[in-house]
């Protein structure tokens, strides 16, 4: 879908559909634009629930339809009392507020883009909205929803799940200067790549186990990059070199798949000075629980546990194509956990690159095995980092705990829990900071290693992320998105597929950390 920033009226704007938003007064009806163009009774005919839609003809104009959509009732000025309403007892205060029109408004996107592919629109152009509502939102709810799940093809004649083509967005008289006009254009048009670069992170993650192999992914990045003119440095480490390396955690469960694997390696801004965002991904492309063998029915969506990896690949897109002032470097271990007479079995002891040996009590444990390894090597042989996050379909436990809205979020300084919290509420990708005590560590203890590869089964995202920090001593966060990366069923402003959880978590976080430095 193509974005287009346009400065004309909207009447001398030419597309199959205009799009108007609005807001519910107390009293009255709303003003529509374009009420020379419409019929006289135009507002009374608008349902006014918040998310509903109204299709208007229009009048000696080339654009036919107007489509308009309800944003609810009008907002109303905030409360303190909310906040402190008995002595603090409710929840809901400002941040609570800006997080649900931020959602409201990506959502709103996702009911337009529905409203115009039933009515079979390729061009709509956003020409009117209230002052309190960031176009940029809808935008991006738009486009979220307009994304293909089976985009992953490389093919133009299947199915297209939208028939939106362009969004045109018009300017005239919404921005009161020109000077706030350049920098509405600039803003959408930065939100645009980086919704570019998550619908690229879904199709990398609707890749099926048999097509989207490590050198597969590889190779499709690398055409990305090329194809985009980007300046990242792309290479790989192979599963022979890592063995070489001393990665006996990786190599280990690289040892049953299919075809080898490999620690794909991105990096932005080599040239700049200082120490970088190191930025983590667990890239596993079909994870089948080895011989610890997965019984649950939904084993055949467990080709998205390499969503991690891909949300990482798809925010050093993004971060490359905004040429943050940053240097990142982005590591992504891609292989399979299989059954094959080489795989790894329970009960086998394993070495680390920094020489950690570890129990193997459950072969379905393998994401912070493949993930541990570089963790560790980054300890010895790369540059130290000023923050390393990673990203991993680490528990399932973890969406039990927290449920629809929120990833995990552990680490071991305050620093990195609140830029990753602010990240995670700026970009839509939300984060719930989880502890790590003492006693998780304590039960990874095992007399034949120095750790075993599962704790207790009570509290194991937390055990998990317990294991991980065994392998840091650098600043450090795990974003476990168990249950957020993908959806068998369309929701909100997302269809059905990969998500591309935590690619606008990480471009922020990087925004952040260059506007802070």
């Amino acid at each position: 879908m193509r974005l287009s920033v346009s400065e004309r009226e909207p009447e001398d704007i030419s597309a199959d559909a205009y799009v108007v938003l609005f807001r519910a007064p107390a009293r009255g009806r709303p003003t529509l634009p374009l009420a020379d163009h419409l019929r006289r009774d135009a507002a009374r005919l608008l349902v006014r629930r918040a998310e509903a839609t109204t299709w208007l003809e229009t009048r000696e104009l080339s654009t036919p339809r107007v489509l308009c959509v309800s944003l609810g009732p009008e907002t109303r000025p905030w409360d303190p009392e909310l906040e402190y309403l008995g002595g603090h007892a409710g929840s809901y205060d400002r941040d609570g507020q800006s997080l649900s029109l931020r959602r409201s408004l990506r959502n709103t996107g996702a009911v337009i883009e529905r409203a115009c592919t039933s009515a079979d629109v390729r061009h709509a152009a956003l020409i009117a909205w209230p002052e309190d509502c960031d176009p940029s939102l809808v935008v991006e709810g738009m486009q979220l929803r307009a994304h293909d799940p089976r985009a992953w093809e490389h093919t133009s004649d299947g199915p297209l799940a939208s028939s939106l083509r362009k969004v045109s967005v018009c300017l005239a008289g919404l921005a009161p200067s020109k000077r706030a006009r350049r920098a509405l254009t600039e803003h959408l048009r930065e939100a645009a790549k980086i919704v570019d670069a998550t619908n690229f992170t879904r199709e990398l993650g609707d890749l099926p186990g048999n097509l989207g192999t490590a050198s597969e992914i590889v190779a499709r990045v690398r055409a990305r990059v090329a194809a985009d003119g980007l300046g990242l440095e792309l290479s790989t480490t192979s599963a022979a070199e890592a063995e070489a390396a001393g990665m006996g955690l990786f190599t280990a469960v690289d040892a049953g798949a299919s075809e080898r694997g490999c620690i794909l390696r991105l990096e932005h801004g080599a040239e700049l000075d200082g120490a970088p965002l190191i930025l983590v991904g667990k890239g596993l492309t079909h994870d089948t629980g080895g011989y610890n063998l997965k019984t649950s029915p939904t084993i055949h969506q467990l080709t998205h546990d390499k969503c991690g990896a891909m949300a990482v690949i798809g925010a050093m897109l993004a971060i490359s194509s905004l040429d943050l002032p940053l240097r990142v470097i982005a590591l992504c271990p891609l292989t399979e956990n299989n059954i094959d007479a080489h795989a790894y079995k329970p009960g086998d002891v394993l070495t680390a690159c920094n020489g950690t040996t570890v129990y193997v009590e459950n072969t379905d444990a393998e994401g912070r095995l493949v993930l541990a390894d570089v963790l560790a090597w980054l300890q010895q042989d790369g540059p130290r980092p000023e923050l390393v996050v990673d990203l991993a379909t680490l528990t399932g436990a973890i969406h039990s705990a927290l449920g629809e809205p929120f990833a995990g979020l552990f680490c071991n300084e305050d620093r990195a829990r609140e830029l990753l919290t602010e990240a995670g509420r700026a970009s839509g990708d939300l984060l719930w900071s989880m502890p790590i005590h003492e006693i998780h560590d304590r039960d990874l203890g095992h007399h034949k290693a120095d750790l075993r590869n599962v704790g207790v089964s009570a509290g194991s995202p937390c055990s998990a992320a317990a294991f991980l920090r065994a392998f840091v001593d650098y600043p450090w966060a795990h974003v476990d998105l168990g249950g957020k990366a993908y959806a068998e069923f369309a929701r909100e402003y997302y269809g059905p597929g990969a998500t591309g959880f935590g690619c606008r978590l990480l471009v922020e976080l990087a925004r952040r950390m260059v506007a802070a430095s």
